[in-house]
């Protein structure tokens, strides 16, 4: 009866919002927005069930669409220009609406929302300012709403969001407390909704989410229990809805969602078995449906959908055969729909979506051409809809949306 009434009171809401903002559309449990003319299925906005924030103007609007159903409006809370978070970082990786930080003494430390338990401190409260998770720890991955954390003596673990098995420790059931997956792990990459397993041994592993062929192993089936896809790889990176995979060999494959033709394969056509893209690639970063690609020769390539410029070259023409958009680059890392771009001198370039300030250039204008941001950058996570920048001196910065405190500067509505 409680939820029913609250239910209540959010439609009335709705209604009288969709006055000024007619282009809601409520299906179901299905939530439908144009915001700045563009469509957006909330059940696709990194995760089905992750509060869907909309943006317009300096309003912020969020529908959490859950047996809650909460409303909430905020009227700032990104930072355009980027601020100091802590020192000593080693490393770090920027998810939907958390940070998840790696010190160089291998303690782990999380920060940004926690509504699934994403940030493994054994809560689902919201941090603003990092907290220590974990010792002894080798590298870290933030997916939409889960964690994907690789030990020191090679051991996989995961937290957070489960509802498709891609933490891959053979239920469906989402975890607060760090739960060990595997061993014998080099890499991992954690999507949208979906989890890449590289292994020693050049065997790549895929569980979860599979409704566009995401894990490669043929079929749109979900798994809970992670299958083996893939031998002699050497780097993986998992998106919303695709997947890109580097041989050893320096090949590039695809598979996946390709609505926007992210996949780089020339068509528009999802895949769910690899298909080969290029040769000669050095690293490669997913975004929400676009894909950086960096060559062996520092030449940074992008595909698919470039609504807000996030391609970088020049436009917002969406592409499905990859362009080429700068050189001498060192390391690319795709957001939600922004790339942040790190030049082989240090300097950091941004593009694309900026409506958050995460381009952190200190405006909230969208570029569809890489603008400078800083010097002495070490390397760079771009999540959702913010970005942190790790500087040669081990210091942390942050930059954009800041809704849950994932900028963990202490700041932000929880």
């Amino acid at each position: 009866m409680k939820i029913n009434y609250i239910k209540a009171i959010i439609l009335v809401i709705l209604v009288i919002g969709y006055s000024v903002y007619p282009n809601f559309l409520i299906s179901g449990d299905s939530i439908v927005v144009t915001v700045k003319y563009r469509e957006i299925d909330l059940s696709e906005n990194w995760d089905a069930r992750r509060p869907a924030i909309l943006k317009e103007g300096r309003n912020f609007w969020g529908i959490e669409n859950s047996e809650f159903g909460q409303l909430v409006n905020e009227i700032r809370d990104y930072e355009a220009t980027a601020v100091y978070v802590m020192d000593n970082v080693q490393a770090v990786s920027a998810g939907g609406g958390y940070t998840m930080i790696l010190k160089k003494d291998g303690s782990l430390w999380a920060t940004g929302q926690n509504m699934y338990g994403q940030l493994g401190e054994g809560t689902k409260t919201a941090r603003s300012t990092a907290v220590k998770v974990m010792d002894n720890v080798q590298a870290v991955s933030a997916g939409g709403s889960h964690t994907m954390i690789i030990k020191k003596d090679s051991s996989l673990w995961a937290v957070g969001c489960n509802d498709w098995g891609q933490l891959g420790e053979g239920t469906r059931i989402d975890k607060n407390i760090i739960v060990r997956v595997m061993d014998n792990v080099e890499a991992v990459s954690a999507g949208g909704g979906h989890t890449m397993i590289l292994k020693k041994d050049g065997s790549l592993w895929a569980a979860g989410k599979n409704l566009y062929g995401q894990l490669g192993e043929g079929t749109k089936i979900s798994k809970s229990t992670a299958v083996r896809m893939m031998d002699n790889v050497q780097a993986i990176s998992a998106g919303i809805g695709h997947t890109m995979i580097i041989k050893k060999d320096g090949s590039l494959w695809a598979v996946g969602q390709n609505t926007y033709g992210q996949l780089g394969d020339g068509t528009k056509t999802s895949k769910s078995t690899a298909v080969k893209v290029m040769d000669n690639v050095q690293a490669v970063s997913t975004g929400y449906r676009y894909t950086a690609i960096l060559k062996k020769d520092g030449k940074l390539w992008t595909v698919g959908n470039n609504f807000y410029g996030q391609l970088g070259n020049g436009t917002k023409i969406s592409k499905s055969t990859a362009v080429k958009v700068m050189d001498n680059v060192q390391a690319v890392s795709a957001g939600g729909d922004h790339t942040m771009i790190l030049k082989k001198d240090g300097s950091l370039w941004a593009t694309g979506n900026n409506d958050c300030g995460q381009l952190a250039d200190g405006t909230k204008d969208d570029k569809s051409t890489a603008v400078k941001v800083m010097d002495n950058v070490q390397a760079v996570s771009a999540g959702g809809d913010h970005t942190m920048i790790l500087k040669k001196n081990g210091n942390l910065w942050a930059a954009g949306y800041n809704l849950y405190g994932q900028l963990g500067n202490g700041t932000g509505y929880n």
